[in-house]
C-alpha cells in the first residue's frame, strides 16, 4: 500500500506545472495561495490523493502541518511538512503569516518553483557570451530518491 500511495503522490507531481510569479509585492512578484492550490488540488484528486494542511499547537507554539489524505484508503494523512508559525495579537499579521507559510509548505512538497511571467524582459541580453555546456547528467526514474515518511501527528 504504501509503494502505491508514493507512485500516485509521483504522478500527481509529474502531472504539475509550475506556477507563475503573477502577483505584485514591492520590487518582486510571488505565486498566490489560489494559484499554487488551482495547479496542486487537480492533479492529486486524479490520483485519489487530497492536500490538508492545518494548525497545530504544541506548548503554546503554533506549527502548520501540511499533509497528504489517500482517499483510496483509511489510513492517517501523510503529514510531509511541518513548519512554526509565530502568532499574537494582530490577527491580519497572523492571516498573513500563515498564508506566506501554506504557499511554501506547498511548493515544497510538491517541488514547484515559481516562473517569473516577465523574467526574460528582466535580464539584459548579452552579445558573444560562450555556447553553455550541458549539465551533470540526471538520475534516471529507477535512481530518483524515494520519498521518506516523515511520521504523523
Amino acid at each position: 500500500m504504501k509503494a502505491d500511495f508514493w507512485k500516485r503522490f509521483d504522478d500527481a507531481l509529474s502531472a504539475m506545472g509550475n506556477p507563475v510569479k503573477s502577483e505584485p509585492a514591492f520590487k518582486y512578484k510571488y505565486e498566490t495561495l489560489e494559484g499554487l492550490l488551482a495547479i496542486v488540488k487537480p492533479a492529486m484528486a486524479s490520483q485519489g490523493l487530497r492536500l490538508m494542511q492545518y494548525i497545530t499547537v504544541v506548548d503554546k507554539d503554533s506549527y502548520l502541518r501540511t499533509a497528504i489524505l489517500d482517499t483510496r484508503s483509511d489510513g492517517e494523512p501523510w503529514v510531509l511538512d511541518t513548519r512554526p508559525i509565530a502568532m499574537g495579537a494582530n490577527p491580519q499579521a497572523n492571516g498573513s503569516a500563515e498564508t506566506y507559510a501554506r504557499r511554501y509548505a506547498i511548493k515544497t512538497i510538491c517541488g514547484l518553483v515559481g516562473v517569473d511571467d516577465d523574467g526574460a524582459a528582466a535580464v539584459p541580453q548579452q552579445q558573444n557570451q560562450p555556447a553553455r555546456t550541458a549539465s551533470a547528467p540526471q538520475a534516471s526514474p529507477q535512481q530518483a530518491p524515494q520519498y521518506p515518511y516523515y511520521g504523523g501527528y
